[in-house]
């Protein structure tokens, strides 16, 4: 369970759509609240862990660089070492940084956080509809038939 940089973590592995849209959201999840004026946007600065799936950011007292040029710092970063990652991968920080420019960090973070209450709806319901399946085809191989009415 240890933090990485994201540098690091881009390096040691080529980022899945699930952990560049966790770090995408941390991002503009911070750049809407009220904390960021001391914060180090630059990937150098901001740490991840895989396994809890986190994102902390580093502070400073005098960091002198706005926020619009941190986020697009990052931003060419990311879609820099995105080549190897996939088109979907690249294709979801092209929409991000389209949407930070038209609509801000706030409208950004509860578009991501619609995004990601609907992807985790649709993983429920395909585990219910699996074990449910499932369970219909255990009762009938085993000639249990549940449905079956007999006069």
């Amino acid at each position: 369970m240890k933090f990485v940089t994201i540098c690091e973590y881009y390096e040691l592995h080529r980022p899945g759509y699930k952990d560049v849209f966790i770090i995408l959201k941390a991002i503009m999840k911070r750049l809407g609240s009220q904390k960021t004026s001391n914060t180090i946007l630059l990937p150098e600065y901001i740490f991840y862990n895989e396994k809890m799936q986190v994102v902390k950011f580093s502070v400073a007292d005098k960091y002198n660089v706005s926020e619009q040029e941190g986020v697009r710092v990052i931003f060419k970063y990311m879609k820099g070492t995105s080549v190897y990652s996939g088109e979907n991968v690249r294709k979801l920080i092209e929409e991000v940084e389209c949407m930070y420019r038209d609509c801000g960090p706030n409208k950004t973070y509860e578009q991501l956080e619609k995004e990601d209450r609907k992807r985790k709806r649709s993983f429920v319901f395909s585990v219910v509809f699996i074990i449910v399946v499932t369970g219909m085809l255990v009762l009938y191989y085993s000639k249990i038939q549940p449905f079956v009415f007999y006069n």
